[in-house]
């Protein structure tokens, strides 16, 4: 059993160290023969989905966030993601701004809020942004934080706070892999309702769903219960659309793998 499978046999959430590890990509996991499986296992479909997922998700809010920089070029930016782990999707998405048009991001304060409660995930962000925050580092130009905030998606009350402290900033929401993959439909309408209430208009939310069950091969979702307790929703364009039918939201946009 590769170790990437391993960590996630008591789990019902993929963990901070597995997705990030996913996400790196085989030629990055260690080498020798203790590593073989983990090599392998991010060699497979899923792992790239995964990948493509992160890629995707990064262009989507790095598409939104221009046209909001470029709107308002005097406020500060907060990021907020829900069930975070590594940031990844945000640092990527910073990485994109950059190579767009580097000035969007000059003189604004920075804050990415990972609201999670998971600490490796968030804690491997924070030494990453620091390490891009160094001399000659991506970020050394940049005056940006990081905030880890424990965070239940049960309860809302730390997003409404973090909302009220910043919406004069501009903000953007995302989720991947997190809220639309593992929520009932009444938690993930609660946080709607949160973002809703205490935020500007002009927020913006991105996250990523999994396909409709009925579209699903029945051979993978079997492989899913053998190998791990992991139990995503099989949530699909159509639930989400039922959650925000006469709603204060809409869908502007929709990238499907």
């Amino acid at each position: 059993m590769a170790e990437l499978l391993e960590v996630e046999k008591q789990n019902e959430f993929a963990s901070g160290i597995t997705t990030i590890m996913m996400k790196l990509g085989p030629r990055l996991i260690g080498k020798g023969r203790k590593r073989f499986l983990d090599r392998q296992v991010n060699k497979g479909f899923g792992a790239l989905l995964i990948r493509m997922r992160a890629r995707d998700i990064s262009k989507c809010q790095a598409k939104a966030l221009i046209q909001l920089l470029v709107k308002s070029p005097v406020k500060d930016l907060c990021f907020i993601n829900i069930a975070g782990g590594a940031a990844s999707d945000i640092i990527n998405v910073l990485f994109l701004i950059q190579e767009k048009d580097p000035a969007l991001l000059k003189d604004r304060k920075i804050e990415i809020n990972v609201l999670d409660i998971d600490t490796f995930g968030p804690s491997f962000a924070d030494s990453s942004i620091t390490a891009l925050k160094s001399p000659g580092g991506k970020f050394s130009k940049l005056n940006i934080s990081f905030r880890h905030i424990h965070y239940d998606w049960n309860r809302t009350e730390k997003l409404a706070e973090l909302l009220t402290e910043r919406k004069e900033w501009l903000q953007i929401c995302s989720s991947e892999g997190g809220l639309f993959e593992y929520c009932s439909d009444e938690v993930i309408k609660q946080n709607l309702n949160t973002l809703y209430t205490h935020s500007d208009d002009d927020i913006v939310i991105v996250g990523t769903l999994l396909h409709d069950i009925e579209t699903i091969d029945a051979g993978m979702l079997a492989a899913l219960k053998i190998s791990t307790n992991i139990k995503p929703r099989l949530f699909g364009i159509n639930g989400l659309k039922n959650i925000i039918e006469n709603s204060n939201w809409k869908i502007e946009s929709i990238i499907e793998v």
